[in-house]
């Protein structure tokens, strides 16, 4: 049996400073602007909007970030780089930064590879989150700007401090200057999805219930728990994608005019699906969702949905398709085999 040790508590006023302050100071902020934007959200225009939830996507970071410092400083300062790092909690970043040299090879050796039933990362899940962890390794190998530009994401104790838990667990060769990098990028795209998903979350909102119930919504999403505990885990990138189907199919189902926004659903669908297969239940949604409109308005409704659920589904095969031709891997027999491999 586990047990826990509860870590020490703030316990002098540096640690008050240091930790507490900052997360007291941007959720009175956070807790501001939700009041004050509650009550604009009706009398502005279309750029007012627009300005209100920038403004909340900018506090919104802020909040998330002061949560994940107020922890305490060990913990605080490796936790945005080595949870993407660990073999043993992620594996994706570690395994494209030392096996991975050719995105194309990878790719035709991956179905075999998930075939071998490894039961860590690259036998359960499709190879969007590999490709993910090599191109931000490539952006950065490619561009000392970049690289620097990144570094200015993360703090100097934060590098300090993965270097130095790199070096006691010797997991691999040290990270050069631009895989360091890289593996701050990744850091970086998983952090700015959380926040992104405000915007696809605003528009279905808005367009089921109206602007009022739209920006509570959206105030109420970054004040998930799992959000600052979890980031930078590659699990929160999903909320994006998932939440940007739901919002185009909304959108495509309206009227006639709206339906060949399925086509953009249905790639978003497939780039969600190539990273992981927790993207289905956004089918089973979509398919109550047009039950419930059945019973509200009638057949009217239900031919539509279906012409519509069935130009995303097409996009998504599609896709596949040309996905197979061009880099010879058959995301059908991947997908397959990440369901027997669980």
């Amino acid at each position: 049996e586990w047990t826990w040790s509860r870590h020490a508590g703030v316990s002098t006023v540096v640690d008050v400073v240091d930790r507490l302050v900052p997360a007291l100071l941007c959720g009175a902020a956070f807790v501001l602007l939700a009041e004050w934007g509650r009550r604009r959200i009706l009398r502005v225009g279309r750029r007012g909007k627009a300005g209100l939830y920038m403004l909340l996507m900018l506090v919104a970071a802020s909040w998330i970030m002061s949560v994940q410092k107020s922890t305490p400083v060990a913990y605080r300062d490796i936790k945005p780089l080595w949870v993407l790092y660990d073999r043993s909690s992620s594996g994706y970043f570690i395994e494209a930064a030392t096996r991975i040299d050719s995105a194309d090879e990878f790719l035709k050796t991956y179905e075999a590879r998930m075939e071998e039933g490894d039961v860590l990362h690259v036998g359960t899940h499709p190879p969007g989150l590999f490709l993910l962890a090599f191109g931000c390794l490539e952006i950065c190998r490619s561009s000392e700007s970049i690289c620097s530009l990144v570094d200015a994401f993360h703090s100097r104790h934060e590098r300090e401090a993965f270097r130095l838990v790199e070096t006691e667990t010797r997991y691999a060769t040290a990270l050069d200057r631009y895989d360091l990098a890289g593996l701050q990028l990744l850091s970086l795209v998983t952090s700015s999805a959380v926040v992104l998903a405000i915007v696809p979350l605003a528009l279905l909102c808005c367009h089921l219930y109206g602007h009022a119930t739209a920006w509570q919504c959206c105030c109420l999403w970054p004040l998930l728990p799992c959000l600052a505990i979890f980031l930078p885990k590659s699990d929160l990138l999903f909320p994006l994608t998932c939440l940007s189907v739901l919002s185009l199919m909304a959108f495509a189902m309206q009227n006639r005019k709206t339906v060949m926004l399925a086509v953009p659903a249905g790639l978003v669908l497939w780039v969600g699906l190539l990273l992981s297969l927790a993207h289905l239940p956004i089918i089973f949604l979509l398919s109550v969702f047009s039950l419930l409109r059945f019973v509200k308005f009638g057949w009217s409704t239900l031919k539509r949905d279906a012409c519509v659920f069935g130009i995303m589904m097409f996009t998504v095969a599609a896709a596949a398709i040309v996905f197979d031709i061009v880099y010879h891997c058959n995301l059908l027999n991947v997908w397959l085999w990440n369901l027997t491999n669980h």
